[in-house]
């Protein structure tokens, strides 16, 4: 091949190259706009996720969470003991008449107690009445027996304990205390149950000390 032959393929070639990586160019960039738009599709919807992620089924939005509900500040919730609160329930066919807990309004209506104690570290509600014998108060008005984070049926010696209402101990060992749902805002306790509205602090009307045996296990 002659030196002018050489020439003129060399110049037929450059073209072929040069448009070869300006096709290609746009290719790769459309792959990346591509790649992002994806990207930022997926992971759009992850937002509204995390909003509603503590949402509970049947608890109020804090948002509801007015004085009408507000049960006690937080520090005066014990860590020794309980705090016992007089609730209502919404649906009065919905408590039984066995529960020691029960009592009547001035207007007829049920009424039912809470116990509330911070020996878990943080709130925890329960109804107050025991797993054993149901018409047994847990708290007859002048606090539980709570000790080592375990709330005591000075009954007949069934230990619950305090984060979830679970018997670890006694005679209604495996039975869990009926929990009432609370939230703390802004220092203040709030009863967050769709089932009760707050009545006031203190036991549910006609309640006494409870009565039964006793069995004393505060060393007094």
């Amino acid at each position: 091949m002659t030196a002018l032959e050489r020439t003129t393929a060399s110049a037929s070639t450059a073209p072929e190259r040069t448009t070869a990586s300006a096709s290609t160019a746009p290719e790769r960039t459309t792959a990346s706009a591509s790649t992002a738009l994806e990207r930022t599709t997926a992971s759009a919807p992850t937002a509204p996720a995390r909003e509603t992620h503590n949402v509970q089924a049947g608890r109020r939005p804090r948002s509801d969470m007015d004085e009408h509900r507000r049960i006690a500040g937080v520090e005066e919730v014990p860590e020794e003991s309980t705090l016992l609160a007089t609730l209502r329930p919404v649906d009065p066919e919905a408590v039984d008449e066995g529960e020691g807990d029960l009592g009547e309004g001035e207007d007829g209506a049920p009424e039912v107690e809470a116990i509330l104690t911070r020996a878990a570290g943080e709130v925890r509600a329960f109804r107050n009445y025991c797993q054993h014998w149901t018409d047994v108060r847990l708290d007859k008005d002048d606090g539980a027996f709570v000790r080592n984070g375990e709330v005591f049926c000075q009954t007949h010696g069934a230990t619950f304990e305090a984060d979830g209402g679970y018997c670890n101990f006694g005679p209604c060992e495996g039975a869990v205390l009926e929990s009432v749902g609370v939230t703390v805002a802004d220092g203040a306790v709030y009863l967050d149950d769709d089932g009760y509205d707050f009545v006031r602090l203190g036991p549910s009307a006609g309640k006494g000390d409870g009565g039964g045996s006793r069995i004393d296990f505060t060393g007094n």
